[in-house]
């Protein structure tokens, strides 16, 4: 069923990116752009993650989902910074992205190391019945 649903967003973000390519004004933001841009990739990781048969099929999807995490949200952010007129040095921006890079590479090595692993865990642990205790 989430077959489905994924494959319903992949349609849409690829139909709002093409009306995107076509109203595109040199004037718009340029993190909307790389959001318009990256959704779709995402997307598209998700619906191979649902089409996986094992784990290690999931992981190159998995892999690419999270430049959703890394990128998107630094987009949001530098969005909302030139939305609200906040000025901000070029150096502290690119302190952000080289730290979303750097969680990005760490995401990278899921299979092979448990960098990224270990650096996600909680203090808290899974009950045999799936909440947090």
């Amino acid at each position: 069923m989430a077959i489905y649903y994924y494959a319903i967003m992949l349609g849409i973000s690829i139909l709002l990116t093409v009306v995107y390519a076509f109203i595109f004004h040199k004037h718009f933001d340029p993190n909307i752009t790389i959001m318009v841009i990256l959704i779709p990739i995402i997307n598209l990781a998700f619906v191979f993650m649902a089409l996986a048969k094992t784990p290690e099929e999931a992981i190159i999807p998995l892999k690419i989902s999270y430049l959703g995490g890394c990128y998107v949200l630094l987009s949001t952010l530098f969005l909302i910074i030139n939305t609200c007129g906040i000025k901000t040095k070029t150096w502290m921006k690119a302190v952000f992205f080289v730290i979303s890079t750097a969680v990005y590479v760490t995401a990278l090595t899921i299979g092979y190391s448990n960098i990224f692993i270990t650096a996600s865990c909680t203090p808290f642990s899974m009950s045999s019945s799936g909440f947090i205790t």
